[in-house]
């Protein structure tokens, strides 16, 4: 009989029930081995009906059994089970069942299978097989042959060795050796590699389709994958995200799971696309500018591979509510050019269907360029003269706005191109390579078809053609020019975009020499260790960042290159050199862009000493941006990881964050949420490296400053950009700037459509709505009648929602109103999370999501008495600190626990916090540490008359203009004026307003700042006794005016808004302090004067006449008593606004 394969040996497992043996003890417990084997379809139990049971593991299997399992797993069960021989064991004929003779007759005419019997000649069919038998059977099953891989006496300790058993010794002293333990061997054996495989049998088998993966995967098997990796990570917009993969495989949405970053809320993946080996991930909408992961984990491999254990940190984009825009270039008589005012989808822009020329002109084929901006239509001749309507719709952008429609665009049908196009010079560029201009712009299909060049006597070869952008020029790679040799080319069939076929034509070029790729190259020496090498044309970023290109003696290593983004600049990173020492560069193996090799070439340049500036910044605000200058090149993988850049709080993280490296590789941009104009920001660098690895240093003074916001976008204006279901009962409704607290009250939603049909509203429908995340974020939760969690907003529907009744709010052509999709996630009840031992009286406590009615009362800690929070009871936070009582504090190594009480509600106060099970308490480890006084940190003059000063933790002040004393260092005299002070919302920072009436700061001095001691910690310690004074240095910054930034009139025409730049100091601003003029304005004693932050609202009892305009003005004793808060008076000109119709 012939050797069997390994692929005889995978071959079907199937039922195993055959003869066995019944002992008196059952197991108790079905094995988790016996499940996997159940599940397999390897045990079937006793009978079909009771299946495997604990008294079925009990029994014993005998040695027909065992040689029926082998001949299974080696698929050789049915050949055995109709054989039929005359030569047989000698005990065979004492087996009552015949059919069990045919087993034995094939054992016996097959002795290389191993079942060759006791020396007697017998097989002993029915006595029962121990353990040292059975694994034998398994060891062949595996591939080991007995006498050749192991003796039948060893058959335990060889087991042992190859890890099938734990420990032969245990093994032989069984007494008896059940359908458990048979059980155990087979799943032991499907999880181990036959010989000379390096992938387990369990794999082989699935491999080879003998059994299901999904089956095996159920059933408790890991199954030997081939890891896929992820290439690359990218965000396309808010909601869109692309993985590019190593190898093509298929992932599900079961198999991606995104998670905000505290883990709280998990987003919901909607759709998974596979294009190629990219997959494109679509979520719901998520907050943007907030930090989340994704992560994949492949349970079930798919043809043997999978993706394990990939995780990625990123911050979302802000979301693109933009519908792109288009204008139409006729081109030729049969070109039409689309081009749009940003990127759009290839799937939608290539649909022929979307464009449509009226009178007769089909459009027949439409390509989307490399920018992604630009369509070409090529379509039927048109008639010149007559006049077409062209029309365009339903293409996206990849954000998924859909564009503004172009309809009935009327256009005259242009003359026939009928010149031909022609050659205008063939000259060789490089030793590789030959540029052929022509006279117009070309068909790229025919101008890169490398046929239509014919080098005469194939002297060279044309090895592909390449049309550049502007469609009039085609490089040819060529194979090795002779310098100077004459070259004679004939060129044909290319056309130009009209179809027009050029004449043949034959030019001649000369070979170019080495020379004319010889690059010129300059070196420039930067530092100790860096070096900027010039070249006169663009580089092959491979082989122009391979380090192995550059070589400089004395035995100077070369560490890094970086090609700058002309692609003309490396900068190579070197050990250090010695200052003054000539040292020789040698570069090879470079290629140009073109894949031209470039000539060897060799400088010298002299070393500089070693640069141990430390890295450091400056910082300013830009539109909805940050912008960094560092004061040395960076690192470009640093520098843009935007979790390097620790930014104010309100800002939440940078989306973006881009180094300039055409320039000098110095600026970062942050791309980030719209600032507040005059607000001070802070941001902390961390990490970043200058190209010599030196990092940012980690203390304040260095990687912390401070800024003053740039209030880029018009805070007159208030779009809506998006929505998104958050659970069932909730949504969350994105704007582009911040709301008011008066304007959150005001806020109307109304749910109006349910896929398409106008909603049905349910009975005492409800909500209730508070800021999430920032204040242009706003979460609304619904209730009602029947449920405090009502399922409003269900998975697989679309629902239009409508957000109403604010008076700056765009809602031309429906702005207003916005699509979202349903979802399956219920709204879950609060609960507490962590707790933390900030010191012996102090208790910080977290939340899963945003709650109120937070007081000492709603919390019990086994034997301590709690006095105070630091949130007050109708704030929404997801995190306070409890202050205890002196008389009972903390202890050190004591376990404590906390639970909640029902008085604690969510943000919307529908559902009460988690107050049984698991979820209502959580324990956490005491401290004796006392409280320690809080200590002043920073002080930094932001310009003039304003200064930041920084706590080590939250603290209280005394009044609104009072603690704080500035004076000169040097030469003392009066106190400068403080106007006034704001305490940030984390309570960590202190904005001293000076009198911009008196005299101001200036760079040329230093100042003392002295604090008082009535500023305390959030429990009352006062600030520490050393940290009480505080020497800076003062700024020449110009304060800023205090202006108008927008206005607005609400829908009825009965209140205007007026938003500074900055917060009012004074609130007692009343009607005398304006002048109004026009649209019928009636002065009534009713109206009124409302101010809040930076608005003021008037309000007044006669609306304005519709389509009119108002004036707005301040009076004289307006210009005196509006301030801000460096009591600068309001620059305010005479306003004007159109009231609505």
């Amino acid at each position: 009989m012939k050797k069997l394969k390994l692929t005889a040996l995978l071959m079907a497992i199937v039922l195993f029930s055959g003869s066995i043996l019944s002992i008196n003890s059952y197991a108790d417990t079905i094995s988790k081995e016996a499940k996997a084997c159940e599940a397999l379809g390897i045990l079937i139990g006793s009978d079909a009906d009771s299946g495997v049971t604990s008294e079925y593991l009990s029994t014993t299997p005998s040695r027909l059994t065992s040689l029926i399992i082998f001949l299974r797993i080696k698929g050789l069960e049915g050949e055995a089970l109709t054989y039929n021989s005359e030569n047989n064991f000698a005990d065979a004929n004492d087996l009552k069942w015949v059919v069990g003779r045919n087993y034995l007759a094939y054992a016996k005419d097959n002795p290389d299978l191993g079942w060759i019997g006791n020396s007697e000649g017998k097989f002993l069919p029915n006595k029962e097989i121990d353990a040292k038998a059975f694994y034998k059977v398994m060891l062949e099953t595996l591939g080991y042959k007995q006498d050749l891989d192991f003796t039948y006496d060893d058959t335990l300790k060889f087991a042992e060795s190859i890890k099938l058993i734990s420990s032969a010794s245990s093994m032989s002293k069984m007494t008896s050796f059940t359908v458990d333990d048979v059980a155990k061997a087979i799943y032991s054996t499907l999880n181990t590699k036959p010989k000379g495989e390096t992938k387990r049998l369990i794999t082989l088998m699935v491999e080879k389709g003998i059994l299901d993966e999904k089956k095996v995967v159920a059933a408790g098997f890991e199954i030997d994958i081939t890891p896929v990796k992820v290439v690359s990570f990218d965000r396309i917009s808010n909601n869109r995200l692309v993985l590019e993969l190593d190898q093509e495989i298929p992932i599900t949405t079961d198999d991606i799971s995104i998670h905000s970053e505290n883990g709280n809320k998990e987003v919901n993946v909607t759709d998974v696309a596979m294009i190629n080996n990219k997959a494109y991930i679509t979520t719901a909408d998520v907050t943007p500018f907030a930090a989340y992961e994704l992560s994949i984990n492949m349970n079930t491999p798919v043809n043997g591979m999978a993706i394990k254990n990939y995780n990625v940190k990123y911050v979302s984009l802000p979301k693109d509510t933009e519908r792109p825009k288009a204008t139409v270039e006729i081109v030729s008589n049969n070109i039409i050019k689309i081009i749009f005012n940003e990127e759009v989808q290839k799937s939608y822009a290539e649909d022929v269907s979307n464009y449509l020329i009226e009178n007769d002109l089909p459009v027949y084929s439409a390509e989307l360029d490399s920018s992604g901006k630009i369509v070409t239509l090529t379509t039927a001749p048109q008639k010149e003269g007559y006049r077409y309507w062209l029309s365009v719709s339903n293409i996206k952008d990849i954000s998924g706005n859909t564009m503004e429609p172009i309809t009935g665009k009327d256009f005259r049908g242009m003359p026939k191109d009928m010149t031909k196009p022609y050659v205008l010079q063939a000259k060789s560029e490089s030793i590789s390579s030959v540029l052929v201009k022509f006279s117009e712009p070309l068909n790229k299909i025919t101008a890169e078809r490398v046929e239509n060049y014919i080098v005469e006597g194939n002297a060279i070869s044309i090895i592909q053609a390449i049309l550049d952008e502007e469609s009039n020029t085609v490089t040819l790679i060529t194979s090795e020019q002779t310098p100077g040799a004459a070259y004679r080319m004939t060129i044909r069939n290319i056309a130009d975009l009209a179809g027009n076929a050029m004449y043949d034509v034959t030019t001649s070029f000369t070979g170019a020499g080495s020379g004319s790729s010889r690059s010129t190259i300059s070196v420039v020496t930067i530092s100790s260790n860096e070096l900027e090498v010039k070249f006169d044309r663009k580089l092959d970023k491979t082989s122009a960042e391979n380090v192995e290109n550059y070589l400089i003696d004395n035995d100077i290593k070369v560490t890094r290159a970086i090609l700058d983004g002309s692609g003309k600049i490396v900068t190579l990173i070197t050990e250090d050199q010695t200052v003054g020492k000539k040292y020789r560069l040698e570069i090879n193996n470079i290629q140009d862009a073109y894949g031209n090799n470039m000539d060897y070439f060799t400088t010298y340049f002299s070393g500089k000493a070693k640069d141990t500036t430390p890295l450091t910044y400056k910082v300013k605000s830009g539109k909805n941006s940050i912008i960094i200058t560092f004061n040395k090149r960076v690192n470009k993988e640093t520098a843009e990881d935007v979790f390097n850049y620790e930014l104010d709080s309100s800002l939440g993280y940078a989306a973006k964050a881009t180094l300039d490296m055409d320039n000098t590789g110095k600026t970062v941009t942050l791309l980030t949420k719209p600032q507040e104009s005059g607000k001070v920001y802070s941001i902390k660098v961390n990490n970043v490296t200058d190209l010599s690895g030196q990092a940012i240093g980690t203390e304040d003074k260095v990687a912390k400053k401070y800024f003053i916001g740039y209030g880029g976008s018009d805070p007159g204006n208030l779009n809506l950009q998006a929505m998104n279901a958050l659970d069932m009962s909730t949504i969350d409704i994105f704007f582009d700037n911040e709301l008011t607290d008066e304007e959150l009250k005001n806020l109307e939603i109304s749910i109006l459509t349910e896929d398409g049909k106008n909603y049905d509203r349910p009975k005492g429908l409800e909500y209730q709505k508070y800021f999430s995340a920032d204040k242009s974020t706003v979460r609304v939760q619904f209730k009602t009648d029947d449920s405090n969690n009502p399922e409003l907003f269900k998975a697989g529907r679309i629902y239009e929602v409508r957000v109403s009744n604010l008076d700056r709010l765009n809602e031309n052509g429906e702005a207003n109103i916005k699509a979202f999709a349903g979802t399956n996630q219920k709204n879950e009840a609060p609960y507490i999370t962590n707790a933390y031992a900030v010191n012996s009286t102090a208790v910080e406590v977290t939340f899963s999501e945003p709650v109120r009615g937070i007081s000492p009362s709603q919390f019990n800690i086994n034997g301590i008495r709690i006095t105070d929070t630091s949130v007050k009871t109708d704030e929404i936070t997801t995190s306070a600190t409890l202050y205890l009582n002196s008389s009972t504090p903390l202890k050190d190594d004591t376990d404590y626990k906390i639970s909640v009480k029902s008085g604690i509600k969510d943000a919307a106060g529908y559902n009460s916090i988690v107050t049984s099970g698991s979820y209502s308490y959580v324990e956490f480890e005491g401290t004796s540490t006392k409280n320690q006084a809080p200590q002043l940190e920073d002080v930094i003059a932001i310009d003039k008359y304003t200064v930041m000063v920084t706590f080590t933790e939250p603290v209280k002040l005394p009044s609104a203009s009072s603690g704080f004393t500035i004076k000169r260092t040097t030469s003392g005299g009066p106190s400068i004026v403080v106007s006034g002070v704001v305490l940030s919302d984390d309570k960590k920072t202190a904005t001293v307003y000076l009198n911009s009436a008196n005299g101001a700061l200036t760079s040329d001095y230093d100042y003392t700042m002295t604090l008082s001691s009535n500023i305390t910690d959030l429990q009352g310690l006062a600030l520490d006794s050393d940290s009480r004074k505080i020497e800076f240095t003062g700024s020449d910054v110009e304060l800023s005016p205090f202006e108008i930034m927008a206005q607005s009139i609400s829908y009825d025409n009965k209140v205007i808004t007026l938003i500074a730049n900055k917060p009012f100091k004074n609130t007692n601003i009343n009607m005398n302090c304006f002048e109004i003029s026009g649209a019928y304005y009636t002065k009534s004693s009713s109206d009124s004067i409302e101010v809040y932050d930076r608005t003021i609202k008037i309000n007044l009892r006669n609306a304005l006449r519709k389509d009119d305009v108002v004036k707005i003005k301040l009076t004289s004793a307006g210009k005196s008593s509006i301030k801000d808060m460096n009591n600068q008076s309001l620059d305010m000109d005479e306003i004007e606004l159109v009231t609505n119709k």
